[in-house]
């Protein structure tokens, strides 16, 4: 007998759990954290502080946590294609796999309106909600989605003003001579945020300069280094040695920024030297990386080097290029580890190369324009500077006042800096022609002339996402 009535409880509860499981199922919850680099340091939004935040309130509230998508280091103002997890975590949607998103602010979601009704598309397309822990929203009404709305202009705006002060602040520590560097070139050391010679060290990049400007060899200046000085350098050390403009008392576009220590022309002619000798050097060896010296790592500012594998394909052995940052790979210095292919970078510049043509060009003519304006604003000066001359020889004005006047007027004349026009005829060449169909032509040797004559650099993060910028 008692063992019918277990039996028939179990049955009853087996049916109660069957008709209202999707009632009480949990609901799948995504968490998305973002915080950039100076957010961290400056208002303290660590990713654990955010981490903890979302997970407790994940768990207090009965959800189930599929994963954390944590873009870190990444501005909301990034493009989304460089938002990898976002990226993730929109595949998931797709998926069906997560039922509502949840993040502490929603300027951690998004600061552009623009890109957040993209994403907001696709959300609503596959039902999938969105929840701050630390505010409420609600996107069922129009007085919702004007908050909204409202909010994202006041975070993009906020971000735009708070880029612009740090950008402000380090421009002007460079402007004073400070640097931001915690640690000085050899040759030199810092004292109150400003570089000085270093006495004990200076001679040695200056031998490792002539040495290099006589003998050509790397590791010559690395050997000289240690048996004249016993000095340990490494050969990768050396190079950034010669790229370095604080050795000739430059730094960042600004001149006179501490005393320099080389030749303009020598270093200049290293420079050269060593651009035409690994060229060289690669087309002697039959192999022609594309991109080497245009490549920088975000994360330590340094150049990313080229290196090779061969992989076993169905129709034989194919080798393969790639760039790596010698920093994180080899010295351990830096958090960039991952290795980008060239061919997919070769793919990403080619596929954006005229996009990125006509947003220059557009900005060339704006400096066009605005040299144009300083241009008439000189002459406009020199006009009235001329009246005024012609003011006081006819002793319609006394010699106190032309000379208040002549002093305003050459003040307002050595603020107007005329600003040449850029060549922009290579770029509107390029965007009448099927850049694709021409560069299917050229060969390895070209394709490498043509990116050098166009590309000033390219900057790779951590995640390898690309940004590049063209000559002008």
């Amino acid at each position: 007998m008692m063992e019918q009535i277990n039996y028939n409880l179990k049955n009853t509860f087996q049916t109660y759990l069957d008709e209202y499981s999707p009632i009480i199922k949990k609901v799948r919850v995504a968490i998305y954290i973002r915080v950039s680099t100076e957010e961290q340091k400056i208002n303290g939004l660590s990713v654990e502080t955010q981490k903890d935040a979302l997970t407790e309130h994940a768990l207090q509230n009965n959800m189930e946590i599929v994963d954390y998508y944590i873009d870190a280091g990444l501005t909301a103002r990034k493009k989304l294609s460089h938002r990898k997890e976002l990226l993730r975590l929109l595949k998931d949607v797709e998926k069906g796999l997560i039922d509502v998103i949840i993040f502490t602010k929603l300027d951690r979601w998004f600061r552009n309106i623009a890109d957040y009704y993209k994403v907001q598309e696709k959300l609503d397309k596959y039902k999938v909600n969105w929840k701050t822990i630390y505010e409420i929203y609600d996107t069922s009404t129009a007085n919702g989605r004007l908050h909204i709305n409202i909010m994202l202009s006041i975070a993009q705006d906020e971000a735009d003003r708070t880029s612009e002060r740090i950008k402000a602040v380090f421009e002007n520590k460079r402007s004073k001579g400070e640097t931001p560097a915690n640690r000085a070139p050899l040759g030199y050391k810092i004292e109150n945020s400003k570089l000085f010679i270093d006495e004990d060290t200076s001679q040695i990049a200056l031998d490792i300069f002539n040495y290099y400007d006589t003998h050509h060899s790397l590791l010559g200046c690395v050997r000289l280094a240690k048996e004249k000085y016993d000095y340990k350098i490494y050969d990768y050390s050396v190079r950034r040695m010669f790229v370095n403009t604080i050795y000739i008392g430059e730094f960042r576009g600004h001149k006179d920024f501490c005393e320099p220590l080389i030749d303009r022309d020598m270093f200049y002619r290293i420079q050269n030297y060593r651009g035409v000798r690994e060229f060289k050097n690669q087309l002697t060896a039959g192999r022609t990386y594309l991109f080497s010296t245009l490549i920088l790592c975000k994360e330590c500012k340094h150049t990313m080097t080229a290196s090779f594998t061969i992989q076993k394909q169905k129709h034989g052995p194919k080798e393969f290029h790639y760039y790596r940052c010698r920093e994180a790979v080899v010295n351990y210095a830096c958090n960039h580890t991952k290795c980008i292919n060239e061919e997919a970078l070769e793919n990403y510049l080619l596929n954006n190369i005229k996009c990125e043509m006509q947003e220059t060009l557009v900005a060339m003519e704006k400096r066009r324009l605005s040299a144009s304006v300083k241009k008439n604003d000189t002459a406009k000066t020199k006009k009235r500077m001329e009246k005024l001359k012609d003011l006081y020889l006819d002793d319609l004005i006394d010699k106190d006042s032309y000379k208040q006047e002549y002093a305003l007027l050459t003040a307002q004349l050595d603020s107007i800096v005329p600003v040449q026009p850029a060549a922009t005829e290579k770029y509107k060449a390029y965007l009448e022609q099927d850049i694709n169909s021409l560069y299917e032509e050229m060969s390895p040797a070209e394709r490498k002339i043509f990116w050098l004559g166009i590309i000033d650099r390219i900057v790779i993060d951590r995640e390898n996402n690309i940004d590049f910028f063209l000559r002008e």
